[in-house]
Formats: C-alpha cells, sequence, structure tokens
C-alpha cells in the first residue's frame, strides 16, 4: 500500500506544475521471435519464441540537476514446444518504475549522472501441458542504484546509457500457485573497471525535452 501511495504521489508530481519545470517524454519497444526444428529418436523437437515489450515514460526537471520519472514495463512473451507431447508458457507483465536522476558532472554536451529507481511488477504465467493448465501469478518489488552518462544530440533530444562500474539492487517477489505461495528475496551489488562497456549488451535510450 506504501508503494502504491509513492507511485501516486510521484505521478501528480509529474502531471502538475508545467510553468517552472522541464517537461521530458522518453521509452522503448522491442520485439523479437524465433524458432528451431531438432530431428530426435523419437521426433522433430520443434520450439517457437516471441517476445513483445512497450516500456514509455515520462518525467520532468525539478531543478537542472535533478530530475524525477515515471516509466511503465508492458510485456508479453509465449513459447511453444512440440516434441512427444505439447508444452506451451505464457507470461505477461505489467510494471510501475518510478525514478530520480541526479546530474553529477556536465561538460559541454557530456554529463554522468546517478539514478535510483524503485519498481512494482504485476505478472501472470499461464502453463499448458498435453491440455492441462495451471496459472501463477507474481508480485515483485525492486530497488536499484546505477549510474550512466546522457549525450545532448540538440537542444531537445539526449542519448543516455548505464554504466557498468557500480551497481547496487535488492528484489523482494512473491509468486502464488493455487494455495502455494512462495517468496524470494535477493541482494546484489558489483564493483568493477574490467566491463565498462559491453558490444551487444549496451542498452541505450533517448529522451525529448518539451
Amino acid at each position: 500500500m506504501k508503494s502504491l501511495k509513492f507511485v501516486l504521489i510521484l505521478i501528480l508530481l509529474l502531471v502538475s506544475d508545467y510553468v517552472n519545470a522541464q517537461i521530458f517524454v522518453g521509452g522503448n519497444i522491442h520485439f523479437s521471435t524465433s524458432q528451431s526444428d531438432q530431428d530426435r529418436a523419437a521426433a522433430t523437437r520443434k520450439t517457437s519464441y516471441y517476445s513483445l515489450g512497450l516500456m514509455p515514460s515520462m518525467g520532468k526537471y525539478l531543478t537542472n540537476t535533478v530530475a524525477i520519472g515515471l516509466a511503465l514495463d508492458i510485456s508479453s512473451t509465449k513459447s511453444k514446444t512440440e516434441y512427444t507431447n505439447t508444452s506451451m508458457l505464457k507470461t505477461s507483465n505489467i510494471g510501475i518504475n518510478p525514478y530520480i536522476r541526479y546530474y553529477a558532472i556536465t561538460w559541454n554536451k557530456f554529463s554522468i549522472y546517478g539514478q535510483g529507481n524503485i519498481g512494482i511488477d504485476f505478472s501472470r504465467t499461464k502453463d499448458e501441458l498435453n491440455g492441462a493448465t495451471t496459472e501463477s501469478n507474481g508480485t515483485q518489488f525492486t530497488l536499484s542504484i546505477y549510474p550512466g552518462i546522457n549525450y545532448d544530440i540538440i537542444n531537445n533530444v539526449s542519448l543516455f546509457s548505464s554504466i557498468n562500474i557500480l551497481s547496487l539492487g535488492y528484489k523482494y517477489s512473491i509468486t502464488k500457485e493455487g494455495a502455494q505461495k512462495e517468496k524470494l528475496s535477493a541482494f546484489n551489488f558489483g564493483a568493477g573497471l574490467n566491463n565498462i562497456l559491453l558490444i551487444g549488451g549496451v542498452n541505450i535510450g533517448a529522451i525529448y525535452r518539451f
């Protein structure tokens, strides 16, 4: 309940007080699909997979160095395997992720910032095997802090990406399947200079300022 109240307060802050604040919007969308066939002794094992995700975000600058924002994470995945039996796994997810960003260093068009995220995600999973279906619901709370770099392309458009030097996070999840309930908590911390930039694993986002 406290998390939901915190999210509502952030939403009200974002949609009010437009006169003295600079609003920005951003987000990303992704789609992937794959299919594989494996010839085995019993039969041909066919596997198909697809994933679709949408993550819009909006925020505003409270000062020249502090910004708050809110991102939505909406996704759906499906995998199907046909072999000696047929199985299908479907998962849908919706998440609400408020964040605060502090720009610590600015040099020309570059700036380095630190960002803190609080997230709550709700998911539903349906597992089908030979006509029998089981369903489970999950709730996950996350807290993460990490540095990032920002580059202003033009006055109103910027690119940003996280830096793999430092990461700090906590995750707490609850999964319910019928009368069964499973709880999981995890803490992670990482620091180092070996993987500052990983080609193929770099996520770059963009925002537009009004």
